[in-house]
């Protein structure tokens, strides 16, 4: 367990220690010092790699902690108390409404046009990328996490941990990757994982948790796409 999350955070934060290297390099050889590496032309290939990780861990440490059982070690099966899991939903639909309201009302007030995020932005255009980024984003991402975070993890730490410790140590990890995307998004992200867990812990089961993460990684795509239409429209104004 603790060697997939190592590899989780050794794949992250592999260019930030490359690039560290390189000017210890470069301090010892007397060269000019190296411009400021922008990590964010990294973000695609990192996250690919990243959520491949994720992945190889689900899988694997499923199988270690239900005897060889995949579904049982990632808690696939049917979903209990599904009107509570509903309302779960509901909030996290709330507050995803509220947050695009809230940055609507910054535009407003600030006169700033919507920018897409950097790490897209540096992404290269056309059709292909953008079909790839909205894969990722609004499927690939939840699913690795959900069957890391909340499905294998979870399974091995109820084994002998409470349901509330349970959710502090499968969440906080969740949100510790978001940092790397800036504090900002992590702590907009605290109630989402909130609610991520309880969905969980209600349901029983990981596709309570993972419906409503592909739910809220839609909305997420479905405003960037928004935003990216906006911004084209103002600088053609």
């Amino acid at each position: 367990m603790l060697f997939s999350i190592a590899m989780v955070f050794v794949v992250a934060l592999t260019p930030v220690a490359v690039d560290g290297v390189l000017r210890i390099i470069a301090a010892a050889r007397h060269l000019p010092p190296r411009p400021s590496t922008d990590f964010s032309a990294f973000f695609p290939y990192s996250a690919i790699a990243l959520q491949a990780v994720l992945l190889w861990g689900a899988f694997r440490g499923a199988r270690v902690a239900a005897a060889g059982n995949l579904r049982a070690g990632l808690a696939d099966r049917p979903v209990k108390r599904r009107g509570l899991v509903l309302l779960l939903a509901l909030l996290i639909l709330v507050w995803d409404l509220g947050a695009v309201g809230a940055l609507g009302w910054m535009v407003e007030h600030g006169g700033q046009a919507p920018v897409l995020p950097t790490e897209i932005a540096k992404m290269p255009t056309g059709i292909g990328w953008a079909a790839l980024h909205i894969a990722f984003l609004g499927l690939i991402a939840p699913i690795a996490e959900e069957l890391f975070f909340r499905g294998w993890l979870w399974t091995a730490l109820r084994k002998s941990w409470s349901p509330a410790k349970t959710m502090v140590w499968t969440t906080g990890p969740w949100l510790a990757l978001h940092f790397m995307d800036g504090t900002w998004r992590a702590f907009l992200l605290l109630p989402i994982g909130i609610l991520l867990a309880l969905a969980r812990h209600y349901g029983d089961s990981i596709r309570a948790s993972l419906i409503l993460h592909l739910m809220n990684n839609g909305m997420v795509v479905m405003v960037q796409l928004a935003a990216l239409m906006l911004a084209g429209a103002g600088q053609s104004t």
